[in-house]
């Protein structure tokens, strides 16, 4: 008989538990929640798929967890959960958009970290800070208060995290009673950090880009070497040797002076050089040893201009002292002018100078 009865009761309880009536729980259960901020609705007892219910007629598909991202006052509402055709009572989400006593941001750190990182935050109020704590939320249950050292803090102060090893971790403070909070600071995680990948098409044309630039390259410096050797083989070679060619070749070939031989210390010139007589219009060889002692030889006036004048002597004892000797104007012409005398009379001097 009683073996009969729990028999009927294991058969009776899926019957029962099938009728109960599913309930809705927010988490964090917000009396309030504000524009930014995120909330999980879970629905009890739970089952692999769930369906939601919104007051604007709205339908989700999902499973016992549903997150709502409180986006603007259209995000607010009454939620319900439907599980093996039964609906829970309507739960309210109250939204508004202002009326948040303190401000909670990150001071170090980024909303996207790495796992394993922690980031520093900053709370700051301005009616001070006394009696306030703050809590995190990283999914589960309930949320996990977070102890604060008030100690000598007035309006602002700021805390380390956690390591953070979960997808999702959400802080927010309040004061003691709950009716004060601030707003929310969600952190994601992921796997490791990495640095942004490019696309792959655009990873490809920066490839194919930077291997045509280098062969441009190449091929502007093959260029511009090969430019350069053409230009100095067309212009051969700038410096030339002039070789030293012999007289005997002929008139319009380089000739060169030699000391005469056979006389002594005596210079010869061009002409003079090849042995012959002179000819009319070319100098005669001068011998040191037929000049005098005192005496200078000079070109007459009339070969100096081209005429048939030849060397005068001036004779240095028939000059007066302090006297110098030009020549006339009428001389350097080729004229009949002669030797002006000018006399020097605060000087004497010995020196005179020749020519006619």
């Amino acid at each position: 008989m009683g073996s009969g009865k729990h028999l009927l009761l294991i058969a009776v309880l899926p019957l029962l538990v099938r009728c109960q009536k599913p309930q809705v729980s927010m988490v964090p259960a917000f009396k309030m929640a504000f524009i930014g901020d995120t909330v999980y609705l879970k629905c009890n007892p739970s089952e692999s798929s769930v369906t939601w219910h919104k007051d604007n007629g709205e339908r989700i598909v999902g499973e016992d967890t549903l997150k709502v991202e409180i986006k603007n006052s259209n995000d607010g509402g009454s939620y319900q959960c439907e599980t093996s055709g039964t609906k829970s009572d309507p739960l309210s989400v109250n939204v508004t958009e202002s009326g948040l006593s303190a401000s909670l941001t990150i001071e170090t750190g980024h909303q996207n970290m790495w796992k394993g990182g922690a980031v520093i935050l900053k709370l700051e109020n301005e009616d001070g800070l006394q009696g306030w704590r703050c809590w995190v939320y990283r999914g589960g249950e309930k949320p996990v208060m977070v102890s604060l050292k008030l100690e000598g803090v007035s309006n602002s102060m700021v805390f380390q995290t956690a390591d953070l090893n979960v997808d999702e971790t959400i802080y927010w403070c309040t004061d003691k009673g709950r009716t004060q909070r601030s707003n929310q600071v969600i952190l994601t995680t992921s796997d490791a950090w990495e640095a942004p990948v490019p696309p792959e098409e655009g990873g490809k044309v920066g490839i194919v880009l930077g291997i045509l630039l280098v062969l441009l390259g190449m091929l502007v410096v093959i260029v511009v070497v090969g430019l350069r050797r053409r230009r100095r083989s067309e212009e051969g070679r700038i410096y030339e040797d002039v070789a030293m060619r012999s007289k005997e070749r002929g008139d319009d070939k380089y000739e060169t002076l030699e000391k005469a031989s056979g006389r002594e210390r005596e210079y010869d010139t061009l002409a003079g050089a090849s042995g012959g007589e002179p000819k009319g219009g070319e100098y005669e060889p001068l011998k040191q040893g037929e000049t005098k002692e005192g005496v200078y030889h000079a070109l007459g006036a009339e070969g100096a201009a081209g005429g048939e004048g030849g060397y005068e002597a001036l004779k240095k004892g028939e000059m007066k002292e302090g006297v110098y000797h030009t020549l006339a104007v009428e001389g350097a012409a080729g004229g009949e002018g002669g030797y002006e005398a000018v006399g020097r009379k605060d000087k004497p001097s010995e020196s005179a100078t020749a020519g006619e």
